[in-house]
């Protein structure tokens, strides 16, 4: 933590502005020891995120013991879901975004691919989704070529930060767009680019 906090300081970085992440099979190692490491981190600033939730074989108890700031659902939860498929389908997901909400945290669906994923998420109050659904990572030359079309499609990139998309679900005439990058040079260019179309 000492050593973070340092390079953080050298290069004038807001701690704040930094999400670590902890996969959720870590939690199965020393579920005692994580914890105590996990707050020690969180009290210095840092934000935590759980990666990979669903993936393993943890239970929702950890979101009450773990000192966590952002749930990010595995992939594999929504791999089997179908379209007009029973509600008792859907419940594990939604139970855990309850929970989730329930304890503070905020929710990221990973790896979603199919419109009826989205508007179930989105009918779930799921705050966040991530996937190919709305854009796989590209160049950078080609993401200026994408702005350079503007709305023609509505959105045709909804929000690609370096190799990750993170895109917010709203239902505004606006979208919003979620920056994630640690360099903040490049936080700022993207903003310049974008905030005229998007709420950054």
């Amino acid at each position: 933590v000492d050593e973070m906090e340092r390079t953080m300081a050298k290069y004038g970085i807001d701690k704040e502005l930094i999400e670590l992440e902890v996969l959720e099979n870590d939690a199965s190692v020393d579920e005692d020891t994580l914890i105590t490491f996990l707050r020690a981190i969180k009290s210095s600033g840092f934000r935590i995120a759980m990666d990979d939730f669903g993936s393993g074989y943890s239970s929702l108890g950890l979101l009450y013991g773990m000192p966590i700031d952002c749930l990010k659902l595995d992939k594999g939860l929504f791999d089997g879901w179908q379209e007009d498929m029973p509600d008792s389908d859907t419940s594990l997901v939604r139970h855990i975004i309850q929970v989730a909400h329930e304890t503070g945290r905020v929710v990221v669906a990973e790896g979603i691919e199919q419109k009826y994923q989205v508007e179930l998420l989105r009918q779930f109050q799921c705050d966040y989704v991530q996937g190919y659904y709305y854009a796989k990572p590209v160049p950078y030359e080609e993401f200026e070529q994408l702005l350079d079309k503007k709305t023609e499609s509505k959105a045709s990139v909804d929000v690609i930060a370096k190799e990750e998309e993170i895109l917010k679900i709203c239902s505004g005439e606006k979208y919003s767009i979620l920056i994630v990058d640690d360099n903040e040079m490049n936080r700022e260019l993207l903003k310049s680019m974008l905030e005229e179309y998007y709420t950054v």
